[in-house]
C-alpha cells in the first residue's frame, strides 16, 4: 500500500483542486452565457478527470491482486490440489487484509463499491461473516443505488439468519425498497418482503456516511 499512496494523495489533491479551484485562462475573462453559470465556462476538467483516472487505476491494481488471491484459494478448495488447506486460508486473509486497506484509503472517492465486491466474496469464503454482514450494512445505506446491494442479498439473507441478525439486516431491505431504480425494485418485487417492518425513513447512525 505505501507504494501507492504518493499516488493516491496526488489524486486527491489534483481530484480536490479541480473541484474547488476552477481554471482561469490568461487574457480577458469570458462574459458569461445567458443561463449558465461562468464558473463552468472557466473550469477545465482535465485535472480532474487526470486524478479520477489514476484513483481507478490504483483502485484497479489492488481489485486484480486480491481477485488473484481469492481465485487461487477456491481452485484449490474444489480441485485435488496438494496444496494444504491452511494456504488457501491464508490466501483469502491476504486479499481481506489488502482490500480493507485500500476500502480505508479510498473512502469518500465513491470507489468503495468496487472494492467491496471482491472483500465480501473472500469475507463469506474464509469465514468472516460478522464484518461481511457489517460491510453489507454499509453499502446498503450508503449506496443504495448501486447494484451491490441487490446481488448479494441473497448471502445477506442466510448469513443474517445464521447470526441472528435478521431484525438489523430487515430494516436495511425496507430502507432499500424506499429507493427509487429499476434494478432494484425488481428483484424486491420478485422476492415479496411482506413480513418487514414498515420502511424505515432513517439511516442508522452507525451507518451514516462519514462527513
Amino acid at each position: 500500500m505505501e507504494r501507492w499512496r504518493p499516488l493516491i494523495v496526488a489524486g486527491l489533491l489534483g481530484f480536490t483542486a479541480g473541484l474547488f479551484w476552477p481554471f482561469r485562462p490568461s487574457g480577458p475573462e469570458p462574459q458569461p452565457t445567458s443561463g449558465i453559470d461562468p464558473r463552468v465556462a472557466w473550469r477545465s476538467f482535465s485535472e480532474v478527470d487526470l486524478a479520477r483516472a489514476t484513483l481507478e487505476t490504483i483502485a484497479q491494481e489492488y481489485i486484480l491482486q486480491a481477485q488473484t488471491k481469492i481465485a487461487r484459494a477456491l481452485l484449490d478448495r474444489n480441485s485435488a490440489s496438494n496444496r494444504a488447506p491452511a494456504a488457501s486460508q491464508r490466501d483469502l486473509l491476504e486479499a481481506i487484509e489488502q482490500l480493507e486497506e485500500a476500502l480505508a484509503e479510498f473512502r469518500g472517492t465513491g470507489l468503495e463499491p468496487e472494492l467491496m465486491r471482491p472483500l465480501l466474496l473472500a469475507l463469506k469464503h474464509a469465514g468472516g461473516y460478522d464484518r461481511w454482514l457489517e460491510l453489507y450494512l454499509e453499502a446498503a445505506y450508503r449506496f443504495p443505488t448501486h447494484p451491490l446491494a441487490a446481488d448479494f442479498r441473497n448471502d445477506a439473507l442466510r448469513i443474517g439468519q445464521s447470526l441472528g441478525r435478521q431484525t438489523e439486516l430487515e430494516r436495511a431491505l425496507s430502507y432499500l425498497q424506499q429507493v427509487p431504480g429499476p434494478y432494484l425494485a425488481g428483484i424486491y418485487e420478485q422476492a415479496p418482503l411482506a413480513h418487514l417492518p414498515a420502511p424505515a425513513s432513517t439511516v442508522p447512525a452507525e451507518h451514516e456516511p462519514p462527513l
